[in-house]
């Protein structure tokens, strides 16, 4: 049964595969490191518009997709410079220069600020949602807006208002401002976020306030609204290995990725089909004879063989000119046939040789010896 299949196909389309399948894999790993962050689900519980939780805000981007305005979710803080209303949702946690970078990016835009209000932690059975622990600190409550000045939060019972000469009214009640306007730029802090947030969409009522909100903030309702989630912890960092999979640049990897292949297929086609190895003693009557010599090489043996030359020669004569004779008497009938030096003597030469200079020119007398006898 022959091997020559097997081994053609084990080099061969074998090979190609498992290469192929190695490469698809090695790229689908790089792109994954890439974008790992990006495709983050978002379930954490917190307070954002990824989030089902009952803080989170999940639902009303549903609503407003559902009734037809198209919908946007930030993660590239270069998207904050875009012109659509952008509602951001900062957990208390946010520091003052995150968003003093928030605001500057956006400049004179429409934006919305929606406070956070109470204190939660996830659920252990669940991770998506949260349990209550409290409200949060009034203080804790207006940080992600401090630096504006001039407003501050304040309670009843435990609903969350705007207070403070710098919080100019838009909707409220006989107990408080719940969503002013900051300035004169079009910047807006909803104080309470049980107004938007999931628990808050649990009641047609509450889809309704969520939307009476959301009407007094659109200053040109054709636009779409965008959901901040770069100051959630979301933001699209710049990746050195998604420069390789974007433009401009991911035609460079295209260009490398062909040159890659081509090189492949350039020494696959170059060194071809493997040589089979040879064996270590080889066949045949030469192959015994190499061998042989080689032995008394490695023996340093090799000039002591001047003596069996010496007998194939005369063997060879005596062939040559027909006699039967043997030993001595046939040593004394080559000597008898009148050439010079005799053979006896360039025998002898042969047999006392001492190294394979020695060796070389008796065989070599030899040789001419027999030429001048044939």
């Amino acid at each position: 049964m022959s091997a020559t299949p097997f081994a053609t196909f084990g080099t061969g389309r074998t090979m190609g595969i498992v290469v192929a399948v190695a490469v698809i894999g090695f790229a689908a790993f790089l792109l994954l490191t890439a974008y790992a962050p990006d495709l983050r689900p978002g379930r954490d519980g917190g307070g954002h518009a990824l989030s089902t939780s009952a803080v989170g805000f999940k639902g009303v981007v549903d609503l407003m997709r559902d009734t037809g305005t198209p919908v946007a979710l930030i993660r590239d803080p270069a998207a904050l410079r875009g012109q659509a209303l952008v509602i951001a949702t900062p957990g208390a946690e946010v520091t003052p220069k995150a968003m003093r970078e928030f605001l500057t990016a956006r400049g004179g835009r429409p934006t919305l600020i929606v406070l956070p209000k109470w204190a939660v932690r996830r659920q252990t059975t669940n991770p998506a949602w949260v349990e209550q622990s409290g409200m949060l600190p009034e203080t804790a409550a207006i940080a992600p807006v401090r630096g504006l000045g001039g407003i501050a939060a304040c309670r009843t019972g435990t609903r969350q208002f705007l207070c403070g000469p710098g919080a100019k009214p838009v909707l409220g009640t006989a107990d408080g401002v719940m969503l002013a306007r900051i300035g004169v730029r079009p910047l807006w802090v909803l104080a309470d976020p049980d107004i938007l947030d999931n628990h808050a969409l649990a009641t047609l009522a509450g889809a309704r306030r969520a939307v009476t909100v959301l009407g007094a903030v659109s200053t040109e309702p054709e636009r779409p609204i965008a959901f901040d989630l770069t100051l959630n912890g979301f933001a699209r960092r710049p990746n050195l290995l998604k420069l390789a999979f974007e433009p401009p640049f991911f035609s460079l990897t295209l260009c490398l990725l062909a040159a890659a292949a081509l090189a492949a297929f350039h020494a696959s086609v170059r060194f071809g089909v493997p040589e089979r190895e040879d064996r270590a003693l080889a066949l045949g009557k030469l192959a015994l004879a190499d061998n042989v010599a080689a032995l008394l090489r490695l023996a340093k043996r090799s000039h002591r063989t001047g003596a069996a030359y010496a007998t194939l020669v005369a063997d060879d004569v005596a062939r040559a000119t027909g006699t039967r004779l043997g030993g001595d008497a046939l040593v004394a009938y080559l000597d008898g046939l009148g050439s010079t030096p005799t053979y006896s003597s360039l025998a002898r030469t042969a047999a006392e040789a001492r190294d394979d200079a020695e060796l070389l020119a008796a065989a070599q007398a030899l040789h001419r010896w027999k030429e001048t006898i044939n």
